[in-house]
């Protein structure tokens, strides 16, 4: 019998404790998760690991907003990705556009404050299983 390895969710965002939050729905989901605090971990950890699902923070600090897309763009990264922010919907639309722009597979966009419950749903959708992460 083979064994099917995890699906990997790199979380991105400043705060720790959003990052928690979303840490353990995916965690009870199959997946393996990922924390990073900025775009230069980013950088670091899509440089060692193919996601299938990015949980992405549209105002990370020190950074241009389309950053962050570029990066997952360069490393030709086939994830979905679910932006997050306190942003207003109609600005978080904009950014899934541009994230679409850069060839990524934007989720439509996630609200600040979320519940638990929302980051489960979005890994059921995509799936443990890496069924998601085709195109």
């Amino acid at each position: 019998m083979t064994e099917t390895p995890e699906a990997v969710c790199i979380i991105v965002d400043d705060d720790p404790d959003i990052r928690r939050i979303i840490f353990h729905p995916l965690k009870r989901r199959g997946f393996t998760a990922i924390d990073c605090g900025s775009l230069a971990e980013l950088e670091a950890a899509i440089s060692k690991v193919k996601p299938s699902l990015v949980f992405l923070d549209a105002g990370l600090p020190d950074t241009e907003v389309a950053d962050p897309f570029e990066t997952l763009s360069r490393a030709h990264c086939n994830a979905w990705v679910q932006l997050i922010s306190g942003m207003s919907q109609v600005d978080l639309a904009e950014l899934a556009l541009a994230g679409e722009d850069c060839g990524l597979r934007m989720l439509p966009p996630m609200t600040k404050p979320f519940r638990p419950g929302a980051i489960a749903a979005v890994a059921e959708l995509v799936g443990a299983s890496g069924a998601g992460d085709s195109r």
